[in-house]
């Protein structure tokens, strides 16, 4: 296998560029947007495998390929389809490998529930 080394990015003209550390460092390692509610479904990915329903409110994302380590920022947001919800995403810290994370998504008032949206990243 060859090897392609790079050390610094710019554009055309030469007038901008960035190195190639910050892209391969900066550049997100995972994603997902997904339908919580219903027959769970993934609409769009990059780098996920599968999504496990564990119940109402209750997500484990899968990687197709393992981060380096269990190390990672991991950002979601959700959404219903009223504005009456207020979502927040609580993580499962004993549940987070290199490969995995579960989330719950849970209401203002403590109750778990299905968004109908649901996005989530993974930084390394």
């Amino acid at each position: 296998m060859s090897t392609l080394r790079i050390s610094t990015f710019s554009n055309l003209s030469g007038s901008s560029s960035t190195s190639a550390d910050t892209i391969i460092k900066g550049n997100v390692k995972a994603w997902v947007n997904f339908n919580g509610t219903g027959v769970l479904a993934i609409r769009t990915f990059y780098n996920v495998a599968t999504i496990t329903d564990n119940g109402t409110g209750d997500y484990t994302i899968n990687l197709s390929n393992p981060l380096t380590d269990a190390n990672y920022a991991f950002v979601m947001q959700t959404g219903g389809t009223s504005s009456a919800y207020t979502w927040t995403t609580v993580e499962d810290l004993t549940a987070r490998t290199a490969s995995s994370i579960r989330v719950y998504t849970v209401n203002s008032v403590g109750g778990l529930l299905d968004p109908a949206q649901v996005g989530a990243a993974f930084f390394r």
